[in-house]
C-alpha cells in the first residue's frame, strides 16, 4: 500500500503513484452510488415494432409510472408491471392505438434512495389503419405459440409453448362498438380447439377502432393453460380483409392465488419451485409499479406475442370448467394415437 506523506524534504520530489494492479478486481459500486439512468429502452420482443414499452435501469427500482398519449393530449389506459428483477417496468395500452406513426410516452422512475428521473420518448407504431371489416361476427383467429412466443419476463428462460397455440374470438359489436372477447387453447398440429380446457370470456369487451384491437384484463379473466389473470392488456392489428390479426401482444400478470388449481400449489410454493428451476425469482407484487414493490410477491408477468394469427371458419365452442369430464384428457390422448 502506497502512503504519501503530508510533507516532503526540501528539494526532494515524491515518487509517482504506482499503476493499478491488473490482477486486482475492480471494486463494484453499490446501487446507491450509481446514477439513476436507463440501461435499455428497447423492448425484449420478437416483433419488429412491438406496441409495448420496456424501460430498464441498472439497479432495482422502487416505483415507476408509465404514460402513453394518443398524440392529441389524451392519456390512454395503460397496464404496467414489473419485470421479476424489478429493474425494468413494462407497459401496454389497453385502448386501440391511434392512426399515427408514433405516440408520445413518459416513464418516471424512483429508486430506493429517493432519486427521481423521468424520460419522454416516442413509441413507434406500425402502419395498417383503415376501415373496420363489417363481417366479423363471431370471428376466431389462431395464434401459434412456440417457445419464443410464450415467455416469462425478466430472464433468458422461456415457458413451454402451448400445444397448438391460442384462439381469440371477437363477438358481435354492441351499440358502442364493443365486442366480447373469448379465448381458448388449441391442440394438435392443426388449430383445433381443445375442448378439454375451459373457454374464457374476459370481463371487459374489446374495442375495435380503425382496425386496431385493444382489450383489458381484470382479476379472474382466464388465460391459456388454466392460468388466471390479475390484470393485463392485449393489442393487435386487424388485416384489411379481416383474415388475420397482426402483431398480437398479450401482456398479463398471472395471479398465483387465483391459479392455485391449475398450478397445484400455493403462491409461496410456486415461487420457490420456479426460482429453483429458472435460477431467478419470477414473482412480483400484484400491484402496479406506481404502488412500489411492497406487497406479497404472488404474481408472475408473462408475455405472449406473435406476428400473425390466421382467421378460422369454425367458431369457438363454449366449454364450462364444471362440465369437463374427468377422463377427458385420456380421450384426447386416444384420439391422437
Amino acid at each position: 500500500m502506497l502512503v504519501v506523506g503530508l510533507s516532503a524534504a526540501p528539494g526532494c520530489r515524491q515518487d509517482p503513484p504506482l499503476p493499478p494492479d491488473p490482477e486486482a478486481p475492480t471494486p463494484s459500486l453499490g446501487c446507491d452510488e450509481i446514477p439513476l439512468t436507463l440501461s435499455r429502452v428497447e423492448a425484449d420482443s420478437a416483433l419488429v415494432e412491438p406496441p409495448w414499452i420496456q424501460v430498464c435501469s441498472p439497479c432495482p427500482v422502487a416505483e415507476a409510472r408509465v404514460e402513453v398519449e394518443d398524440g392529441a393530449g389524451t392519456l390512454l389506459d395503460v397496464e404496467a408491471m414489473w419485470s421479476p428483477l424489478r429493474e425494468c417496468v413494462l407497459g401496454l395500452a389497453s385502448d386501440p392505438l391511434p392512426a399515427r406513426p408514433s405516440v408520445p410516452a413518459t416513464v418516471a422512475l424512483l429508486d430506493p434512495v429517493g432519486r427521481v428521473a423521468s424520460w419522454d420518448f416516442d413509441l413507434a407504431l406500425p402502419e395498417g389503419r383503415g376501415s373496420d371489416p363489417v363481417d366479423l361476427n363471431g370471428a376466431t383467429w389462431h395464434l401459434p405459440l412456440p417457445e419464443e412466443a410464450f415467455r416469462l419476463l425478466g430472464g433468458a428462460d422461456v415457458l413451454p409453448g402451448l400445444d397448438g397455440g391460442l384462439l381469440l374470438s371477437l363477438g358481435s359489436a354492441d351499440i358502442e362498438g364493443k365486442r366480447p372477447l373469448t379465448v381458448a387453447g388449441s391442440r394438435g398440429t392443426s388449430p383445433v380447439q381443445d375442448t378439454c380446457a375451459a373457454t374464457g370470456q374476459w370481463s371487459a369487451p374489446a374495442t375495435l377502432l380503425s382496425r386496431q384491437v385493444g382489450a383489458r384484463l381484470f382479476p379472474g379473466d382466464l388465460l391459456p393453460g388454466g392460468l388466471v389473470a390479475e390484470r393485463g392488456a392485449l393489442q393487435a392489428r386487424l388485416s384489411e380483409e379481416g383474415d388475420a390479426l397482426l402483431d398480437v401482444s398479450l401482456l398479463a400478470l398471472v395471479s398465483l392465488s387465483l391459479s392455485e388449481e391449475a398450478l397445484g400449489g400455493a403462491p409461496d410454493v410456486i415461487c420457490a419451485t420456479a426460482t429453483a428451476e429458472l435460477g431467478f425469482d419470477p414473482c412480483v407484487p400484484c400491484g402496479p409499479p406506481s404502488d412500489g414493490v411492497s406487497g406479497l410477491p404472488a404474481c408472475i408477468p408473462i408475455l405472449m406475442e406473435g406476428a400473425r394469427a390466421e382467421r378460422l371458419e369454425a367458431p369457438l365452442v363454449s366449454v364450462d370448467p364444471d362440465s369437463i369430464s374427468p377422463d377427458c384428457r385420456q380421450s384426447v390422448s386416444d384420439e391422437t394415437q
